[in-house]
């Protein structure tokens, strides 16, 4: 269901011509949602360390991209 839901957002979100990527943050060790946006074909671009903090703990937090051309060059992602 998650995955339908992720789809239908980059659907309607490329669907302006104005926007040519999307952007997101997960955390690290969120190993479920990283491979969801992996699989609809974001790209890890770097890992921004220490972001929040949680308690005690600080957590770090991955960044992803998803461009247009990358999306049309792979539409299958979100049949």
């Amino acid at each position: 269901m998650a995955g339908n839901f992720l789809k239908n957002v980059i659907r309607k979100t490329f669907s302006d011509a104005r926007i040519e990527s999307m952007e997101l943050n997960v955390y690290t060790f969120n190993h479920g949602a990283v491979r969801a946006y992996k699989s609809l074909g974001f790209s890890k671009e770097g890992v921004r360390r220490s972001l929040a903090r949680m308690g005690d703990e600080r957590w770090d937090a991955a960044h992803y991209s998803l461009l247009r051309s990358e999306i049309e060059s792979a539409h299958h992602h979100l049949a």
